[in-house]
C-alpha cells in the first residue's frame, strides 16, 4: 500500500481510484488520507469492503478538506461503528 500511495502522490493524471475489497487496514488508510490531501486531481475514491476503522475513516474524511476536487468517497462495508 505504501508503494501505491507513493506513486499516487506523484501522478497528476489519475482522477478515479477503486480500492474496493483490498483488505486495507490502519496503515493503508492513514497513507490514503495523506494522498487525498496531496493529490489535487482525485475526484472519486472507492474504499468499500476494507478494514478501515472509525479513527482512520475520520482521518480520510478530514483530509477531504484539503482536496477541493474529490466529489465521491465510498467507505461502505468497513469496520465503522464497530467496537474493537
Amino acid at each position: 500500500m505504501i508503494c501505491l500511495c507513493s506513486y499516487l502522490l506523484r501522478t497528476k493524471t489519475l482522477d478515479t481510484l477503486n480500492l474496493k475489497n483490498n483488505k486495507i487496514s490502519s496503515n493503508g488508510a492513514f497513507a490514503i488520507s495523506i494522498v487525498i490531501k496531496e493529490n489535487s486531481r482525485l475526484k472519486k475514491l472507492i474504499l468499500g469492503m476494507n478494514n478501515i476503522d472509525d479513527l482512520n475513516a475520520a482521518r480520510i474524511v478530514k483530509s477531504i478538506g484539503h482536496n477541493n476536487m474529490l466529489v465521491e468517497l465510498d467507505l461502505s462495508n468497513n469496520m465503522l461503528g464497530e467496537a474493537t
